[in-house]
């Protein structure tokens, strides 16, 4: 099976004097493909602390409303 390179994307910016930083990029299982949204900010001292990590799952929440 070949592999392809998957593309991150990312960007920066800086806000109220602080820099941020985001990244995004794709996963896949076995049975579902996502997208991860990350986002970071760094503090006083320069460590980046996150503002926010959230996958969002295709086909979830099912739009079928059958149950």
């Amino acid at each position: 099976m070949t592999r392809r390179k998957r593309h991150v994307s990312h960007f920066e910016y800086e806000k109220d004097g602080m820099r941020h930083m985001g990244v995004k990029f794709y996963i896949e299982g076995p049975d579902k493909k996502g997208t991860v949204n990350v986002e970071v900010r760094e503090d006083e001292s320069g460590v980046y602390e996150y503002r926010y990590l959230f996958v969002d799952v295709e086909g979830y929440p099912p739009t079928d409303h059958r149950y």
